[in-house]
């Protein structure tokens, strides 16, 4: 009996030891570094640009890591606001993100490295009021500028899609003539002409959330480093249904 209740108890202690030796790997700090850029610096309220850059301890890019950042103002009901960054080559990984406001917000940070190991930084970002944005068309707009050959063509929503409420639907664009990413060209895609969202960097895709049901139009248009849309862009409707 005595050398049944020994093995027992010597096996919990062997998963007690496991368990402690788990959590202890799974809380190791990660020997990394993590730096953020913000476009537009300072930001405003509206569409943003995240750029997240992974280094390690020797200062080399750290590739295939799962990014995420979360930002929060600290306001009774406020659910924070998530994205999941888009990695990169050197390390760098971007996505859009949507300041719902001005105010202070704590934008936290945190990557899941190949080796299992966890990076977290908080960063504390002031958010400045925005200049009203009006449509594509209209004088509160900014400047427009010849094409001059550019060309960028949605090809995610096709012509006439229908959606659900709550679906996430991706836009996504090819350009021609227009290298993303390169003297900061990006691009701006609307919403029935209004409300413009920036995808900055290299990035040929975003996700675009809670639209109402009905007819919608979607434009996307090219972009200059100084933020002046490029005059041609491309559109399709699409349905959002009940």
């Amino acid at each position: 009996m005595i050398p049944k209740i020994l093995s027992v108890i010597s096996l919990f202690i062997l998963l007690g030891f496991s368990l402690a030796a788990c959590r202890s790997q799974a809380a190791r700090p990660a020997d990394a570094t993590i730096t953020l850029t913000v476009d537009p610096n300072p930001p405003t309220a509206g569409p943003g640009h995240l750029t997240v850059t992974l280094t390690d301890a020797g200062g080399q890019p750290i590739e295939g890591a799962t990014v995420t950042a979360e930002g929060a103002m600290g306001h009774d009901g406020m659910q924070p606001l998530r994205a999941k960054l888009k990695g990169g080559p050197g390390g760098q990984y971007e996505a859009p993100f949507m300041w719902t406001m001005a105010g202070n917000w704590t934008l936290t940070v945190a990557a899941s490295l190949p080796d299992g190991q966890i990076a977290r930084r908080d960063f504390h970002i002031t958010v400045q009021e925005t200049m009203k944005a009006g449509s594509h068309d209209d004088a509160s707009a900014p400047h427009r500028v010849p094409n001059k050959g550019a060309v960028i063509r949605l090809i995610s929503p096709a012509d006439g899609s229908v959606f659900h409420i709550g679906d996430e639907i991706r836009i996504q664009v090819e350009t021609e003539n227009f290298a993303l990413g390169k003297e900061g060209n990006h691009w701006h895609f609307y919403v029935d002409g209004k409300s413009p969202q920036m995808v900055m960097g290299g990035m040929n895709e975003a996700i675009l959330r809670n639209l109402e049901p009905g007819t919608h139009e979607i434009s996307a248009f090219l972009s200059r480093g100084d933020h002046a849309d490029l005059e041609e862009g491309d559109t399709v409707t699409i349905i959002v249904a009940e």
